[in-house]
């Protein structure tokens, strides 16, 4: 509807997935990296959280279409299953018939193929999407599956990916155990302002956009403010924003365009009045605050990568200053990614 308005060949925020819209930044590839090292270690265990539309899936996604054939991968996405029907649901997944085993047969064949398959040099990766549902339950199963090991090497790597919620479960004194075995924590937070105006343009770049500025600065930082720098909820409000623009026969989207599709998208926490008012309103003297950190601000230390090792009772963590930052057991991972 808006395409031709805009002089662009395709939706650059459209919801589906797409790999030619992936905006890869220098923190990206340096979780790609880390994400890697977990496939690859003999020990590997990694958990990656995030709010819901952080990117958590779409890197998950871009780690598994580059993994090497000789790993045996399963990406289980249903977690909202009681102790039995997952173990079954897991076998399955390995090509294992076990619909009627009971929990000692389950167990049983699980260790077996696991160790069948390390044995025969094949490592076997376990991704577990929606991680945040599984119960404490099947959480302690699949630490007994960590524990498994032939010659010394661990059978099973396992990634959970989960909303931040994950990271109270596996706090907690219960999953104690469980935590100290994972290697490696992300947890993915919103993109920061000057991410946000990148992301923008790079989605409008490759769907052909000829134009300049077709978001002001004022506009951008109002995207931030409401979507939180999350990539799928800025999607959704560039496009709702870029149709109002459309509407009102405008060639570049403003705040009133933010405004309007505010209102329409209907977003719980920003339908009362006095509340788009006030994040809505920017004096002059606050533009050209906002357009100099558009362009200049480096980002703080919130907004640095940090990812946090686990070994023993150790942990260190990473940044790029290489500062710890110790109120944070988990540690903070920044990360510039599609939605998904």
């Amino acid at each position: 509807m808006y395409l031709k308005h805009f002089d662009l060949d395709k939706s650059p925020f459209q919801l589906t997935p797409d790999a030619e819209f992936l905006y890869l930044s220098l923190a990206h590839a340096r979780v790609k990296a880390h994400m890697s090292y977990t496939v690859w270690k003999w020990d590997g265990f990694a958990v990656v959280t995030g709010k819901t539309g952080s990117g958590k899936t779409t890197l998950v996604r871009q780690l598994l279409a580059r993994v090497d054939k000789s790993i045996s991968v399963t990406l289980i996405r249903q977690t909202q299953l009681n102790e039995i029907e997952f173990l079954r649901f897991l076998l399955a997944n390995f090509g294992v018939n076990a619909y009627t085993a009971e929990k000692a047969e389950l167990v049983a064949q699980l260790n077996s193929y696991l160790i069948q398959q390390k044995s025969h040099g094949k490592r076997v990766l376990l991704v577990i999407d929606e991680a945040q549902h599984l119960s404490p339950r099947i959480l302690e199963e699949l630490r007994l599956l960590s524990d498994i090991r032939v010659k010394g090497e661990q059978a099973l790597n396992l990634i959970l990916v989960g909303h931040s919620s994950l990271l109270r479960t596996l706090r907690s004194p219960p999953m104690e155990q469980l935590s100290q075995r994972v290697r490696l924590w992300y947890d993915l937070e919103g993109l920061s302002l000057k991410e946000t105006k990148e992301y923008i343009q790079y989605r409008l770049a490759v769907a052909g956009s000829r134009l300049e500025g077709v978001f002001t600065d004022t506009s951008i930082a109002l995207i931030h403010r409401f979507a939180d720098g999350i990539p799928r909820m800025i999607n959704i409000l560039c496009e709702a924003a870029m149709v109002a623009a459309y509407v009102d026969h405008e060639k570049h989207v403003t705040a009133k365009n933010i405004r309007t599709a505010i209102g329409e998208l209907q977003w719980p926490q920003y339908t009362g009045r006095h509340v788009l008012k006030r994040l809505s309103k920017n004096p002059a003297k606050k533009q050209t605050k906002l357009k100099a950190q558009l362009k200049t601000t480096p980002p703080t230390p919130e907004d640095t990568d940090t990812t946090v090792i686990i070994q023993g009772n150790k942990r260190i963590e990473h940044n790029d200053k290489a500062t710890a930052r110790s109120n944070h057991p988990n540690g903070r991972s920044n990360i510039v990614l599609d939605f998904a």
